[in-house]
């Protein structure tokens, strides 16, 4: 059912492109029902597509982060992420997903510092308490799954 939804609803997008192809939340939001449906490049194309028509576009940004972390291709993720944080900064998933990035690709302490960012900026924000305590328990050598 979910599937058959996404589809549906990257089918309303793409009607809502060819109506204004300069509509760049369109081709985000695309973009998210491809992800969901793993097609990364699909939407990484979308995403892209979204931040070339308006370039101060942080959702976009963000995104892209999301797809690059996806795909394992951490330095990528974190640079879209640095992109969106510039772009606004009271972003605190960005901080809290850049935090994720730094971890994966070795970087605990600047993964801490983002988790923190993130925290203060938003300490509702439950995944970054989450990921902080993962971070701090894998650097004091405890095993981590």
């Amino acid at each position: 059912m979910e599937t058959k939804d996404y589809k549906t609803k990257i089918l309303k997008y793409s009607k809502a492109i060819e109506s204004d192809c300069e509509n760049y939340d369109a081709y985000n939001k695309r973009g998210v029902y491809k992800f969901l449906l793993k097609d990364i490049s699909g939407a990484l194309m979308d995403y892209k597509k979204a931040i070339m028509i308006k370039s101060d576009y942080a959702k976009g940004y963000y995104n892209l982060g999301v797809a690059y972390h996806e795909i394992e291709k951490y330095n990528l993720a974190i640079l879209y992420y640095d992109k969106a944080i510039k772009l606004n900064s009271r972003y605190a998933e960005a901080y809290c997903n850049r935090g994720g990035s730094k971890a994966k690709s070795g970087d605990n302490k600047g993964a801490i510092t983002d988790f923190n960012k993130s925290i203060e900026i938003k300490p509702e924000l439950t995944m970054a308490y989450f990921n902080k305590v993962n971070v701090k328990r894998k650097m004091n050598g405890e095993k981590v799954e």
